[in-house]
């Protein structure tokens, strides 16, 4: 698998936004922004790094 696509926790998920709870991933999750994961033998719900990593909009530096 691709480094990016690695499923994390919530907590390792909040940790990469930098900010935010459990509670927000969960928002995620329920306004359909990223897909939840239920893995074989793990406990709780993961995420995919990648779909995380897309929500992230890379904005160009404007020229004025």
């Amino acid at each position: 698998l691709d480094e990016d696509e690695r499923f994390l926790t919530f907590t390792d998920t909040v940790k990469i936004l930098g900010t935010g709870t459990g509670n927000r991933v969960r928002n995620f999750v329920r306004d359909g922004r990223v897909r939840a994961y239920r893995l074989p033998n793990v406990s709780g719900l993961r995420v995919r790094k990648s779909e995380i990593l897309s929500l992230f909009e890379i904005k160009e530096p404007k020229n004025d």
